[in-house]
């Protein structure tokens, strides 16, 4: 399945008093809520004035983007964007070269020294890395 299929809300701007009920009663108004998370600091356990919200299909989460962006809830705008994702794809040629970055990373003086060859790439693997990002809104 997909990673993101278009249905996946950032909401910023919130007020340490809103929960999880209220901004989904805020959302349901405008379309079916599949999920709501505020997110919480875990020290203090206060909000940390965002969250991420699923509508049910992106057509909905398009609808609270449009009727819910820059709107006042509990004397606070709202900031509703879109999440998407950057995806990096690189090759790490070999398990000598991989421990030999990471071996240097962490300052460590044994390991393999040498760099990988073209012979090398006969047991390269493919590395995804998903880097979630946050559209600006436009106001």
């Amino acid at each position: 399945g997909d990673i993101n299929p278009g249905n996946n809300l950032h909401v910023s701007g919130l007020s340490k008093k809103v929960d999880n009920r209220e901004l989904e009663a805020a959302f349901a108004k405008v379309g079916r809520v599949q999920k709501v998370s505020v997110v919480y600091d875990p020290h203090t356990r206060e909000s940390r004035g965002f969250a991420f919200v699923t509508m049910e299909t992106p057509e909905e989460a398009d609808a609270a983007v449009t009727a819910l962006n820059a709107t006042d809830l509990m004397g606070r705008v709202l900031t509703v964007t879109k999440v998407g994702f950057y995806f990096f794809f690189f090759v790490a040629p070999s398990y000598d070269f991989t421990h030999y970055i990471l071996s240097r990373r962490r300052g460590a003086v044994r390991g393999p020294r040498r760099l990988a060859s073209t012979t090398d790439l006969k047991s390269a693997v493919i590395v995804c890395v998903i880097y979630p990002f946050f559209p600006l809104s436009s106001r």
